[in-house]
């Protein structure tokens, strides 16, 4: 049986225990790990903003080195990125800019269904109340799932 393919939303990476959790569940072989640099991207920012209010400070050396961190983790679990910016941007220019064909409500999160799709995900791990679970696990075959529904 081969192990389950799981595209990690940013929403998911951000909260550093359940971070760190869910690359390890990787790391030991649990699942395939997929993400996108645009996701990666996304949770520096959050990263960045949260350190930013809770120290009043810019954080920005803290919070690159956080995602080189993270970045080291998740490219000893797989074998790159998994998604192909170019092939995300194919698939929203493809599907189009109605939010409703992605299966989300928010037009903002195309580019996490299509690189799910892009690296071949058959689940999206995602706190993101936006998305469409019906939808997405019938027109995509792809599962959206919290992270402890997914663990």
């Amino acid at each position: 049986m081969s192990k389950p393919v799981a595209l990690v939303d940013a929403t998911d990476l951000l909260p550093q225990d359940q971070r760190d959790f869910l690359v390890q569940a990787a790391l030991d072989g649990l699942y395939r790990i997929v993400w996108s640099e645009t996701i990666l991207q996304e949770t520096a920012c959050a990263i960045h903003r949260r350190l930013r209010e809770r120290d009043g400070v810019s954080q920005r050396p803290k919070t690159e080195h956080m995602l080189d961190l993270l970045t080291k983790a998740l490219t000893r679990v797989g074998a790159g990125a998994g998604a192909n910016e170019d092939g995300i941007r194919a698939r929203i220019r493809g599907l189009g800019d109605d939010p409703a064909a992605w299966g989300t409500t928010d037009p903002d999160d195309r580019h996490v269904i299509a690189a799910a799709l892009d690296a071949g995900a058959d689940s999206l791990v995602t706190s993101d109340g936006h998305f469409d679970v019906a939808f997405c696990q019938q027109n995509f075959a792809l599962r959206v799932l919290k992270a402890d529904d997914f663990l």
